[in-house]
């Protein structure tokens, strides 16, 4: 048994660290006229875009196709749960891999809306200059509500639900006598809400604005800062709070379920930027010099893709540069893991799935 758990071991980190200087496609298709957008989701592909979505599986193949209508979508996953809604309009969608599970409209316009695994989907809205927040059922039916307002204790900025639905933290603009800061609050539902709610616990920060909140591994949440970041692990007791201060601006941010990454200008002058992989429970991972001039970056598969225009490249969370190269043809999109060494590649002009060499 330790000789199997060894070997692999080896055989995983010998993929790990392999580089690969070339690929080939392996399949192709045409991409719709409409702007397309992507999200990796649980081993499919989700494509959606302002007249419906399709759940691709890695060979490109549609495992459905569906219709809706809206001005903006934006998506959120969490375990087998897909939300698409309308941010601007009043559309919400619920999918898993098997297809549609419901929809609803909101009373007002979506600023932002979260979805955990069991179906809840929490969602801050604005109706003229008040903004509010409802928790809702995945049939529409709500949970709980009013809990946001502009005047106490500030501008809802960001917000994230617990894979259980459990817990809710929206994160606060504030501004007192002149100076800003941020507040973020934790709210929690018995049984998933059951008409009631209060709030657990909250931080405060002078000084310091907080972008994105995100519950990593469905456990603790992790409050990204503009100056490092705070996993929340015991909301009576701060001291037991994980936090991190960074000595240098970040440059940008990006996270799956699991892996927080972070990027800075580097100090040294032979490299453009570092990056830093944090664990969801705050843990260092590792630290690497990156010398490529993204415009977009993402965490895919244990990987991180990065990708401007015309050149992609991909690193380990070891930091490793497993590749780096330009597209044959057309002008990069976007770009997902869809297995070991395959990727799919979009372009303006196609959809591939490609395979590193």
């Amino acid at each position: 048994m330790v000789l199997v758990v060894i070997s692999a071991f080896l055989v995983k980190n010998h993929f790990d660290k392999k580089t690969y200087h070339n690929y080939e496609v392996v399949k192709s298709a045409d991409k719709s006229s409409l702007v397309s957008r992507f999200t990796w989701f649980d081993g499919y592909v989700v494509r959606y875009m302002e007249d419906g979505a399709t759940l691709l599986n890695r060979n490109l193949e549609s495992v459905w196709s569906l219709t809706y209508s809206m001005g903006d979508p934006q998506v959120d996953t969490c375990g087998d749960q897909i939300l698409i809604y309308d941010r601007g309009g009043t559309g919400v969608y619920i999918y898993n891999e098997k297809g549609k599970v419901s929809s609803f409209e909101t009373a007002d316009q979506i600023l932002l809306a979260r979805i955990s695994a069991k179906d809840t989907i929490a969602v801050l809205m604005r109706n003229g200059e008040k903004e509010s927040f409802v928790y809702y059922t995945k049939d529409g039916a709500e949970i709980a509500s009013g809990i946001s307002s502009m005047s106490d204790p500030g501008y809802p900025f960001a917000m994230d639900v617990s894979n259980d639905g459990m817990n809710l933290a929206i994160s606060y603009l504030t501004c007192s006598d002149g100076n800003t800061g941020s507040e973020v609050r934790f709210y929690h539902f018995e049984n998933g809400g059951g008409g009631s709610d209060r709030l657990q616990g909250e931080l405060r920060y002078s000084g310091v604005f907080v972008p994105e909140l995100e519950y990593l591994n469905g456990k603790h949440c992790m409050v990204i800062r503009d100056d490092g970041f705070t996993v929340a692990k015991d909301l009576k007791n701060s001291e037991h709070n994980h936090d991190v201060v960074f000595q240098k601006d970040i440059v940008s941010t990006f996270h799956d379920n699991e892996y927080m990454g972070f990027i800075f200008r580097s100090e040294d002058a032979a490299h453009r930027f570092e990056m830093q992989m944090y664990s969801a429970a705050g843990n260092h991972v590792s630290t690497a010099f990156v010398d490529f001039a993204y415009t977009g970056t993402r965490v895919c598969g244990n990987e991180v893709i990065m990708n401007n225009s015309s050149d992609f490249a991909i690193y380990s969370m070891d930091g490793v540069c497993r590749f780096t190269g330009k597209v044959k043809s057309g002008s990069i999109t976007d770009v997902l893991k869809l297995g070991r060494n395959r990727y799919l590649l979009v372009t303006d002009q196609q959809m591939q799935v490609i395979r590193l060499q």
